[in-house]
């Protein structure tokens, strides 16, 4: 009796124990094996396992001040980790032509791949957000990026991909300071609708880029716009504010609700025919409008004040320079050139510098600059000098505005400029006009 007694408790023993093993399953993850990544210390992990039944999964942190992927081996360090708390940085050494991150939804760092020349597709299709910054530079392979759940970085810098050409990026992603976007393969930005703000936005060097759209409303540092494609549209409609502004080489730009340039405003080089900017009031450095070689229609008519220099050079189709009508200071120097008939500035009442005019047009009249009204001119304590009709018509001022000096010259070329072409020819040069001579003596006698 006492064999039997102690043979069923053995088998319930046995069976209890059994039944504590099965219920484990009742639970939806297991503590994983983390693998060393390449030199660094083995990251340390927090687990949470959810029951089955719940609507979230097994969760998986690893933590480490950096983890370096050096090869396509250091992978199944952070294969399992939902979130990384650290910087992820993967080597040039890293020698898989795909990084795919699968489970990866945070990253509360930095995330860097630099000088990775055997990689050419980027895919994390669970990242959702990056704390740190988002580099990707000198990645001559690179040809995708696939990251269609990611709604927030810190800073998003890419640099020198020349053929990346795919971007998977959803519109409403956040940036909270920098973008740079330079060198790459890309035919359109339109991924940034949702931000309102940010530090730097810089896209240049872009040479199939035909299209910038965004809702950015400030940029509080840069806003530089420059060496992309000659057909490139830009199109802020909600832009406000900004720093520091430089357009260059696009065919149209679209900045309707612009009010404010803190520092220095640049349109250079471009091939609009129109720009129109008449919501903008203040330039508070200087405003350069240059080489623009189809502008013809311009409209600063609301700006009251730029304090800093005035320049409208070089724009060969812009017949008035009468764009300005509200402006009433100028803080710095005017410098005019181009092939303009006249200049219209009804309300500019102070100009803090000198004033350099100068047209190819006979039609110009120069009186206007260096014949004050009473006596006294916009200029204080500086120079006028305009030129046109062939002649250059000079006057200098007193801070009170009053003319102290005023000088008139012809400006056709002086025999000693011609004096200094010939002494410059070479023995080629002259034997070439000696034989041109010759040709036209010979054509004259045969007539």
């Amino acid at each position: 009796m006492k064999l039997l007694i102690s043979t069923l408790t053995l088998l319930l023993s046995t069976k209890d124990a059994a039944a504590k093993v099965i219920n484990w399953n009742d639970y939806d993850a297991f503590p994983q094996q983390v693998l060393k990544p390449h030199n660094v210390e083995p990251p340390h992990l927090v687990q949470n396992f959810q029951k089955r039944g719940q609507s979230t999964m097994g969760r998986i942190t690893c933590a480490n001040e950096n983890f370096i992927l050096s090869s396509s081996n250091d992978l199944k360090s952070i294969e399992h980790c939902h979130e990384i708390v650290g910087d992820l940085i993967v080597t040039s050494t890293f020698d898989s032509p795909v990084l795919d991150l699968y489970n990866l939804q945070t990253l509360k760092g930095n995330f860097v791949i630099e000088d990775c020349q055997s990689l050419i597709r980027l895919s994390a299709p669970q990242l959702e957000n990056v704390q740190g910054d988002f580099t990707l530079s000198s990645l001559t392979s690179l040809v995708t990026v696939e990251l269609p759940t990611i709604s927030h970085v810190n800073s998003l810098t890419w640099k020198v991909l020349p053929i990346l050409s795919q971007a998977d990026l959803p519109k409403d992603i956040i940036v909270d300071k920098n973008i740079i976007i330079s060198d790459t393969s890309l035919s359109n930005i339109n991924d940034f609708q949702s931000i309102k703000d940010v530090e730097i936005f810089n896209v240049n060097n872009n040479r199939f880029l035909e299209t910038i759209k965004t809702n950015v409303e400030t940029v509080r540092g840069q806003l530089s716009i420059h060496a992309n494609s000659r057909e490139l549209e830009l199109e802020m409609p909600y832009l406000q504010n900004a720093e520091n502004l430089t357009v260059r080489d696009t065919r149209s730009v679209w900045l309707p609700n612009l009010q404010r340039v803190n520092t220095n405003m640049e349109f250079i080089e471009n091939l609009f025919a129109d720009l129109d900017l008449s919501s903008l009031k203040f330039v508070g450095g200087t405003l350069g409008i240059i080489d623009n070689s189809n502008l013809h229609n311009l409209d600063f008519n609301n700006v009251t004040e730029v304090q800093g220099g005035l320049m409208v050079t070089n724009n060969i189709n812009m017949e008035k320079i009468d764009c300005f009508k509200s402006l009433k200071l100028v803080g710095g120097a005017i410098y005019f050139e181009g092939t303009f008939t006249d200049t219209d500035f009804p309300y500019l009442r102070l100009v803090k510098g000198s004033a350099f005019v100068k047209t190819t047009s006979n039609d110009m009249n120069c009186n206007k600059w260096v014949r004050p009204q009473n006596g006294r001119s916009i200029v204080r304590g500086g120079k006028i000098q305009c030129t046109a009709s062939k002649k250059q018509n000079s006057i200098s001022l007193d801070e009170n505005g009053s003319v102290t000096e005023t000088s008139e010259r012809d400006i056709s070329i002086p025999k000693v400029v011609l004096s200094n072409y010939a002494s410059k020819l070479t023995y080629r040069n002259w034997v070439a006009t000696g034989l041109s001579l010759v040709a036209v003596a010979l054509l004259h006698n045969f007539v």
